[in-house]
């Protein structure tokens, strides 16, 4: 394994680290190979390592603290990351300070992560999402510089996010970070239009991520590839992103030299700026480990199929299916809000029941064949007073029907709507 030196820090790190994301999040991953994988990269000489609080809710964070104290003969270093309050990957335009980073929540994150991994201090801490106006709010500065004085950590980073690499330059000119994380790999090459001369004249550690273009640069994709459910990469390669990311790898397929492999150049096209201190390609097998960590000793690409490569660049800009998902909390969030809309509209219904006295909650009851009146089920419960609304009718009346029930689960309810409910309650009372 080659060394870099990390920027102004001073680090020599491997020109290979370790990314640990598929350990805590993705489908498949198993712990006892997770820390044999990760074993095997240190007796490789693999010694930078960068993990995250939101990859398995510190879940790979406490892999990376059992690995560290497996091998206190060895200085490996660690780098984490404080999530956004607001759990939005990536952060949105106009995003204040306060939602994303208040002070008293990057102290807590921090505390958080050395607790979960069980270590002393990290060598690195970063900012799992970015926007460059923050670098004018130096609350997270003074935060940042209390925390570094109790030896928590010794250098601070940003992360950029996905297809932004221009979202983080005005940072780095300040001087107020040591290391940026930014995707570079064959197809995303706009971080070398402002962002690696910035870093190269303030002499800021560069992170490249995801070289493998999320599996893309793999040549293993095509049409047909599925993944488990509850995969992040169902949410990323939507129909769309996954044709165009298997044609665009295609396309590289008769540049490969003979005797090397799609990852293996990929790695070492990243290899060949001299900007970048280290890559952080995701491994979970051994065997994944073993021909990664090897393209260091092949070194960069030769000059030509180098330029070669430069011609596929792949310039994106970020969409809905591109913004994370990045670490599932968008579903978890979703549920959570679905059950709130579900609690919502029960209590809505039984205020209404009330409202109508018990011959409507009569209604109900026997609609849902529940006779004896005992309770049911939020979701019974609801069914049976959507009915009362029409919405179990013929299939245009039933639509409307469906349509004027979402729209008074609104807060606040249209008087319209209150009036024709009412005057429906009064024909269901009326009838035998």
């Amino acid at each position: 394994m080659r060394d870099r030196r990390f920027g102004r820090t001073g680090w020599m790190v491997g020109e290979i680290g370790y990314g640990m994301w598929g350990m805590g999040e993705w489908s498949g991953s198993d712990d006892e190979e997770s820390l044999r994988s990760l074993q095997r990269a240190v007796d490789f000489g693999c010694n930078f390592f960068d993990t995250a609080w939101a990859y398995g809710n510190g879940h790979s964070e406490a892999l990376l603290g059992k690995l560290v104290r497996a091998n206190p003969q060895k200085k490996l270093y660690t780098a984490t990351k404080i999530p956004p309050k607001n759990l939005q990957w990536p952060s949105r335009r106009g995003s204040m300070l306060d939602a994303v980073f208040p002070p008293d929540h990057i102290e807590k994150y921090v505390h958080a992560s050395l607790k979960n991994s069980g270590l002393e201090s990290f060598d690195l801490v970063q900012f799992h999402v970015w926007e460059d106006s923050w670098a004018e709010d130096d609350r997270w500065v003074k935060k940042i510089d209390d925390l570094r004085s109790q030896n928590l950590f010794r250098a601070v980073g940003i992360s950029i996010n996905r297809w932004e690499a221009w979202n983080g330059v005005r940072t780095v000119r300040s001087g107020l970070v040591d290391a940026v994380q930014v995707i570079y790999n064959i197809f995303d090459q706009s971080a070398g239009d402002e962002l690696f001369p910035a870093c190269r004249d303030m002499d800021v550690g560069v992170i490249a991520r995801v070289p493998f273009d999320e599996g893309s640069l793999t040549g293993t994709l095509t049409l047909d590839t599925k993944w488990p459910e509850g995969d992040w990469r169902n949410t990323y390669f939507v129909p769309e992103n996954l044709k165009a990311s298997v044609e665009h790898a295609q396309a590289l397929r008769p540049l490969v030299p003979r005797g090397m492999t799609m990852p293996e150049m990929a790695l070492r096209f990243i290899l060949n700026n001299p900007v970048v201190s280290t890559i952080i390609p995701g491994m979970r097998k051994t065997k994944h480990v073993e021909a990664n960590i090897a393209t260091s000793d092949a070194g960069p690409l030769p000059a030509d199929l180098h330029g070669q490569l430069v011609e596929h660049r792949w310039d994106r800009t970020p969409t809905d299916w591109s913004q994370f998902q990045d670490l599932g909390f968008r579903g978890r969030r979703r549920k959570a809000e679905d059950r709130r809309q579900k609690q919502l509209r029960w209590q809505f219904f039984q205020q209404r029941g009330r409202a109508h006295g018990s011959e409507a909650e009569g209604y109900a009851t026997r609609i849902s064949g529940n006779h004896r009146g005992r309770r049911r089920g939020i979701g019974a419960r609801e069914s049976c007073a959507r009915r009362r609304l029409g919405c179990e009718r013929p299939r245009a009346r039933r639509r409307a029907g469906q349509r004027r029930a979402r729209a008074i689960f609104d807060e606040p309810v249209q008087q319209s709507v209150r009036r024709r409910n009412r005057r429906r309650m009064r024909r269901l009372r009326a009838a035998p």
